[in-house]
């Protein structure tokens, strides 16, 4: 349509902004083979050039921008934190290993141009969550307050309880519902398989100490179930978690404990030993 193409203007751009250093993809290296040679025929001297290896998918497809799964867009979208995309974008493919960043003044100290190598490096959605994790679990309860605030959760002690557990941010909201909730939580159908036992929440209701929150509460209560029915490991801390949380997995059971009180407690214990005992009539 007779209008200009990529390679003519990108070098008059350059010119016009005395650009010095070009770091681009090797699949630029033919490229600037040809603009070198414009540079000098406009009577200019050409930029540095440097070509750094390419990020493929886990099928070896490089990544183009319209990989839209993989884009910018989407994986802000999904919630994954800029740092955790930018750690791995830098950081894949270097002889440097692959660990979350803060900002990007700490991520641009730890990599130069020499630490990246010449084959293409594979960009694993995989590790991608396990870098958004580490993240989630160092922000600081101001960091998410505001965040909080909108599923009526904005609270320090709930936020250092549940964190560490998280894989993204929004994973909070379920933490919420299951933190706010009185009586019994939803339960998962894992949950239920360890709520059999009608004795077992019997004796958990008799051991539940009056200030769940103090020091050491926890541990005598854990203790005191212990002695009381014979249950130890797995064995004892699955039924609590699945009473108490609806849930399999999640945050330390002492801290959430005292997050959720004695009397919510209570309750879920109460609502276990009903389920166990109409299960086993």
């Amino acid at each position: 349509d007779g209008s200009y193409l990529y390679t003519l203007p990108s070098v008059v751009d350059d010119i016009a902004f005395a650009i010095t250093l070009v770091i681009r993809g090797e699949d630029h290296v033919t490229n600037s083979g040809v603009q070198i040679a414009l540079f000098e025929a406009l009577g200019s001297s050409a930029p540095a050039f440097a070509h750094h290896n390419l990020l493929t998918r886990s099928d070896g497809e490089v990544l183009s921008k319209r990989d839209n799964p993989l884009s910018i867009r989407a994986l802000a979208e999904a919630g994954y934190e800029a740092m955790a995309v930018a750690s791995l974008a830098v950081l894949v493919g270097t002889s440097k290993p692959i660990a979350p960043h803060a900002d990007i003044a700490a991520l641009s100290e730890a990599v130069t141009l020499q630490d990246v190598s010449r084959g293409p490096a594979m960009f694993d959605p995989a590790e991608l969550g396990r870098l958004n994790s580490a993240l989630v679990h160092e922000l600081s309860f101001e960091a998410v307050e505001s965040e909080l605030a909108t599923f009526n959760a904005a609270s320090p002690e709930f936020w250092q309880t549940i964190r560490g557990n998280l894989g993204f941010r929004a994973d909070a909201k379920a933490w919420a519902e299951r933190w706010r909730t009185d009586g019994a939580p939803t339960y998962s159908a894992d949950a239920r398989s360890h709520i059999a036992d009608p004795a077992f929440f019997a004796a958990a209701l008799s051991a539940l100490p009056a200030d769940v929150g103090g020091e050491g509460a926890f541990k005598a209560f854990s203790n005191d179930l212990k002695a009381a029915t014979g249950a130890k490991g797995k064995g004892l801390f699955m039924p609590l978690r699945a009473a108490l949380t609806g849930e399999t997995y999640g945050p330390e059971l002492g801290p959430w404990l005292a997050l959720i009180g004695h009397d919510k407690a209570a309750q879920r214990l109460e609502a276990a030993r009903a389920i166990a005992t109409d299960a086993a009539a």
